[in-house]
């Protein structure tokens, strides 16, 4: 089974920003259903895409710390509440505790079945979307 590194997808010239894949260990299939998990860096400050499983997430942090510091990871965003996306979600409170949590609104209810929510700022986000900043950066997630 192979291992495939992290790797920046698009970075501007200056190398401010960056747009990271955070690689894929093969071995990971038989701890449940591979995912990809993503790192937007803008200006030293990190905003993580589906941070994955519990299982992934050591191999995920080591990514990220490639890329920024854990107290510059100042978001996570989940696309969905599926296991696979959401179920490191302690992890994430633990290792990265200053960072705002956005979760679409329609599911965050489901939030106390995965018996995390102290210390967590969470942010709802609405169906028509929301302005995230990100380092000097705003960001627009639309439905």
């Amino acid at each position: 089974m192979r291992v495939h590194k992290p790797y920046v997808i698009a970075e501007s010239e200056d190398g401010s920003h960056k747009f990271v894949w955070l690689g894929l260990d093969e071995a990971d299939a038989e701890k449940g259903v591979l995912t990809n998990q993503y790192l937007v860096v803008d200006n030293g400050k990190g905003l993580l895409i589906d941070p994955g499983g519990y299982f992934v997430f050591e191999r995920v942090y080591k990514a990220v710390t490639e890329f920024v510091e854990p107290e510059n990871v100042v978001a996570v965003f989940y696309s969905h509440q599926d296991p696979d996306v959401v179920g490191s979600l302690n992890l994430v409170a633990e290792f990265f505790p200053g960072a705002t949590v956005y979760v679409s609104a329609l599911w965050s209810r489901f939030l106390p079945h995965l018996g995390v929510l102290e210390g967590l700022k969470i942010v709802e986000v609405p169906d028509r979307g929301l302005e995230i900043y990100l380092g000097h950066s705003k960001l627009y997630k639309s439905r």
